[in-house]
């Protein structure tokens, strides 16, 4: 019953088409600064750009953490590029929904993962709900 995705996360203040064109990657989540949240109630104050989303499970979460950055990996020089010129800040979100009574996934990351987050200045962020 346990679940778990990840993703890699950018954050800033850019325009999300800049960063698809860097890349070569389309986001599977993308908002501008200043567009409309849902709801319309209120303007987003940062730029968001999600991508490289793995939703295969494995009780190991780096393994999916692996298949998320695989396509990265080649583009260490464009990442830390589009950091320097806009000031972006990059994340690999991992996202856990665990049941009690089920075993307990394992939340670690390789030295593989800790080399390419720390060559690119990525956090890695666990944003974990656990249910009953």
């Amino acid at each position: 019953m346990n679940e778990c995705y990840c993703y890699f996360h950018i954050i800033g203040d850019f325009d999300p088409a800049d960063i698809t064109k860097f890349l070569g990657i389309e986001p599977f989540r993308a908002f501008k600064k200043g567009e409309l949240r849902r709801g319309g109630r209120s303007r987003y104050d940062f730029s968001t750009f999600c991508c490289c989303r793995c939703d295969e499970y494995d009780f190991d979460a780096n393994v999916m953490i692996e298949k998320t950055i695989a396509p990265l990996r080649d583009k260490i020089e464009i990442l830390n590029r589009l950091r320097e010129l806009l000031g972006v800040e990059y994340e690999i979100c991992v996202v856990p929904k665990i049941h009690v009574d089920e075993s307990t996934p394992a939340l670690g990351a390789s030295l593989s993962v800790i080399d390419f987050c720390h060559e690119i200045r990525a956090n890695i962020d666990i944003d974990m709900y656990l249910f009953n």
